[in-house]
């Protein structure tokens, strides 16, 4: 896993429990005959972690945002150099291609060549023999 996303989420984690913790805290102070300690744990121990805890969540959804945009740039690069090998070796095989079929050409025209060539001298050979 991404190494800020974690340490966002351990943050935002730990905000939470204490944030818990705090809301517990007051809501048993609710119990007691002296009340109004609760709504000042509330107010100034659960509240802040709970402020923090939302501007941890903001900061993980910027971070993934982040590897989000990351990942689309990597995967684009990728795509992009992958599809330009392809062309360069299509074109290269195109190139192999003309070559085999101009050089296989080539030697067919040279043993037709080749074959005429033995033929004449067959046809003298046996007209000069008779």
């Amino acid at each position: 896993m991404n190494p800020s996303i974690q340490r966002t989420l351990d943050e935002a984690q730990l905000h939470l429990l204490k944030f818990l913790a705090n809301t517990r805290r007051a809501l048993d102070q609710t119990k007691l005959p002296k009340r109004g300690t609760a709504a000042e744990i509330y107010s100034k121990e659960a509240m802040p972690e709970f402020d923090e805890l939302v501007a941890s969540l903001n900061r993980l959804r910027e971070a993934i945002a982040k590897a989000g945009e990351i990942n689309a740039r990597m995967t684009t690069l990728a795509l992009d150099v992958g599809s330009q090998k392809q062309k360069n070796a299509f074109s290269l095989l195109d190139q192999l291609v003309e070559m085999n079929t101009s050089s296989s050409g080539k030697a067919q025209a040279e043993a037709n060549a080749q074959a005429t060539s033995s033929r004449a001298l067959i046809l003298l050979g046996m007209s000069v023999g008779t």
